[in-house]
């Protein structure tokens, strides 16, 4: 496994990650957990209020499971009826949760999600979700993940693969076949911003809408009827275990997707996630695809991890060997992300140093894209940490090879600074930004590479494209 260009320390786990509705509540306090989502649901619908009891969507996935899978103690038309209901739930938890995550990214969001997206990125780590909601979604989109095989900022519907597609003219997403390399998010359960046209078993009519952030009003003018005409959205039941949700190709090729990460890793972690015993279908997607492991390390994010633990422990064999690590209490989420962020940062930083060192006189420079470049003309050290400071970008075909460019902006052989400079100055940090005029970002790896008629060493972080 890589890191941008750096290889990953060996005896670094495999790592697949599993979220819950409790993942979305560490984002943001306001997000519903299920059982709450559900009486939020049952208020907002007239009919709903009018034609279930209140005691019935107490237990939310169970009462979304039932209305939506036709049984065979229902006529024909109470199993329609049932379906009705299920449709009118579906679009309020669309309404609320859209709201919410509008609530939610009206501001920025908390520093440990952008630490964890930017480590999903470096590590490429497949993420299975639960969560209806597009909160993470839009993490990636502002986290401008930069992708340096490509030496562009990745388009945020890499992490899902660009499944399901969105319509690019209508919705402005841009979907070019290109191999972006990222962390992969398995939506397992659908989302809000999916539609289709319910019993579609072939998956043909089923699209994504845009993420919207931080403005109801925009969101609510986007005329779902519109641009996908006849479509509700694709919100799976969380216990249905026998229903055409799952015969869907893309929802049965995430599911499988999910099967083969957790199968591959040496370490899972599950942040939110309770494992109610009544959800059938991932219980037994842990036990199959967990069950030839010898060893597993496991870490549980959740204000009371006990339950959690004591149901993985009683699913597994008992012949597996696991290593349990818990984060408990409110903060039990940014806890984990912090640590591991510690940990992750002091190998890309030592392993860096080292690379940098071997490239000697050979100048610095930090992405930009295709063949542009931004120059470390500077770098500034405070306690432990490293601030390089880079130019604006410039295009390699402008370099005279003995001149400066622009010694208005610092571009020039007399501003270079030489890879062993910084390594030199890196001495004893633990942390190495790069700071430019769209901001600063943590440096995640590098390589020597001949940019134009120069051969530099350059650094790879997640900075914003700069618009000219």
């Amino acid at each position: 496994m890589t890191a941008d260009g750096i290889p990953w320390p060996s005896g670094w786990p495999t790592t697949t990650y599993l979220l819950g509705a409790g993942f979305s509540r560490a984002i943001s306090g306001s997000m519903p957990l299920l059982n709450e989502l559900g009486r939020r649901v049952h208020e907002a619908d007239p009919v709903l209020k009018e034609r279930v009891a209140r005691h019935e969507i107490e237990d939310f996935e169970t009462w979304m499971s039932l209305v939506a899978t036709a049984e065979p103690y229902r006529n024909r038309a109470e199993n329609y009826e049932s379906l009705g209901l299920y449709s009118r739930a579906v679009r309020q938890v669309g309404r609320v949760l859209q709201d919410e995550v509008s609530i939610a990214t009206r501001g920025d969001l908390p520093n440990w999600l952008r630490r964890l997206v930017q480590i999903w990125h470096a590590t490429k780590a497949p993420v299975a979700t639960f969560n209806y909601d597009t909160l993470t979604e839009i993490a990636a989109r502002r986290g401008t993940l930069y992708d340096p095989s490509e030496r562009l900022v990745l388009p945020w519907p890499t992490v899902i693969n660009f499944a399901p597609g969105g319509n690019d003219k209508s919705i402005g997403e841009d979907s070019r076949n290109i191999a972006w390399s990222s962390f992969r998010l398995l939506k397992l359960h659908g989302s809000v911003n999916w539609f289709w046209v319910p019993e579609d078993s072939s998956g043909a009519t089923l699209e994504r809408t845009p993420l919207f952030e931080g403005a109801v009003e925009e969101e609510r003018s986007f005329d779902t009827s519109r641009w996908l005409p006849g479509r509700e959205p694709y919100i799976v039941p969380p216990v249905a275990t026998k229903s055409v949700f799952y015969g869907g190709p893309l929802t049965s090729h995430l599911w499988q997707l999910a099967s083969t990460a957790l199968a591959d890793s040496e370490e899972l972690v599950i942040m939110g996630y309770s494992m109610p015993v009544t959800d059938l279908t991932t219980l037994g997607l842990l036990r199959e695809s967990l069950r030839s492991k010898q060893t597993l390390k496991v870490t549980v994010c959740d204000p009371n991890p006990g339950p959690v633990v004591e149901r993985l422990t009683g699913l597994l064999s008992p012949d597996i060997e696991l290593e349990v690590t818990t984060f408990d209490g409110p903060d039990a989420v940014s806890n984990f992300v912090e640590e591991r962020w510690r940990t992750v940062r002091s190998d890309v930083v030592t392993r860096l140093r080292s690379r940098l060192l071997d490239a000697g006189d050979t100048p610095v420079s930090v992405n930009g894209d295709r063949q542009e470049v931004r120059q470390v003309s500077s770098f500034t050290r405070s306690n432990d940490s490293l601030i390089l400071h880079a130019s604006n970008s410039f295009h390699t075909a402008m370099w005279r090879e003995d001149s400066d460019l622009n010694p208005d902006e610092n571009i020039g052989p007399s501003y270079f600074v030489s890879a062993s400079a910084v390594a030199a100055a890196m001495d004893g940090c633990v942390e190495v930004e790069v700071k430019d005029r769209t901001g600063r970002a943590d440096v995640w790896g590098g390589r020597e590479s001949t940019l134009g008629v120069r051969r530099w060493f350059d650094l790879y972080a997640n900075l914003p494209h700069q618009q000219s």
